[in-house]
């Protein structure tokens, strides 16, 4: 090899990160994309995706108060989603015992 050939793959090298990079910082370079893409994700029910992107933009941008927010907000809605799956799986339970031709065991209460 040459050293221009070397230096060519040196500088895509350094290009591929470059724009790698540029692509990591432009998911949170523009906050209020990432409230909107959150406020989308929570409103659909992906609760977990929409922690993850207001988790790293409030690491990032500790003082946004609407993205502290909105944070509040999808744990809040996260933990009544579980509630609610909490409070079926124990009602659905409690039925399939009322139908059932045996009694409920330790394990079932």
């Amino acid at each position: 090899m040459t050293l221009r050939a070397d230096l060519n793959d040196v500088a895509c090298g350094l290009l591929a990160i470059f724009l790698a990079l540029g692509v990591g910082l432009a998911q949170v370079s523009d906050p209020d994309a990432v409230k909107r893409r959150a406020l989308a994700l929570a409103q659909a029910g992906n609760y977990a995706e929409a922690r993850t992107d207001l988790e790293r933009l409030v690491s990032e941008r500790p003082n946004d108060r609407l993205a502290r927010k909105l944070l509040a907000r999808v744990l809040i809605a996260a933990g009544a989603a579980l509630a609610r799956m909490q409070q079926t799986a124990r009602s659905v339970g409690v039925r399939s015992h009322q139908h059932s031709s045996r009694p409920p065991d330790q394990n079932d209460r």
